[in-house]
């Protein structure tokens, strides 16, 4: 995932040893972030 992220040009991520679940259950916070929504005009129709 951390490189994923970089790739999408989020620059300050680091690699989680054991991973989101891990971190889950050791009880550290989280927070539920929504996708924003994008319009995407593929083609102009016609």
């Amino acid at each position: 995932m951390a490189l994923q992220l970089k790739r999408n040009g989020i620059t300050r991520v680091r690699p989680l040893h054991g991973g989101l679940a891990l971190w889950i259950d050791s009880a550290y916070p989280t927070t539920e972030v929504k996708p924003a929504a994008t319009a995407v005009a593929l083609e102009e129709p016609g």
